[in-house]
């Protein structure tokens, strides 16, 4: 919960809060390349971001507009309309994706590994797995 308080504050280090805080630095996210590393550009309109997005909506048979900012996505996120079963697996979702895109996110900039994309999606479905089920795990991703 507290990061994803951190991101919808836009208080998470991405470059270009680091950037703001003195440090000299080429900002480009890592994820694909494409965009400035902000908090907004990482969790929400990155295309890598976007493919575990894609997926998190194909579950749910749902259709979305992609907020501006991670604040307006937990703004509208909890109004939709969704069946009593999948409701707590519904709310735990940003929180479990943005946690998903941070470590790969980690993972790139300070160990120079790259996840495949099908194994990105897996990890990412494991963690919600484990999540909905009150387990976490030390580790989904190996």
């Amino acid at each position: 919960a507290f990061f994803g308080w951190s991101a919808a504050r836009g208080a998470i280090l991405t470059q270009n809060n680091l950037q703001r805080r003195g440090f000299v630095m080429v900002n480009r996210c890592c994820m694909c390349f494409e965009g400035l590393e902000s908090v907004d550009h990482l969790l929400l309109h990155c295309r890598v971001a976007g493919e575990l997005w894609s997926l998190l909506m194909n579950l749910f048979g749902m259709f979305w507009t992609m907020p501006r900012s991670v604040k307006d996505l937990f703004g509208c996120w909890w109004g939709v309309r969704i069946r009593k079963y999948a409701k707590a697996i519904w709310r735990m979702a940003p929180l479990c994706l943005f946690w998903s895109v941070w470590k790969e996110r980690n993972r790139r900039t300070f160990d120079g590994v790259e996840m495949p994309m099908y194994r990105f999606k897996d990890s990412f479905l494991h963690l919600l797995y484990f999540w909905a089920k009150g387990d976490i795990p030390v580790n989904v991703d190996s």
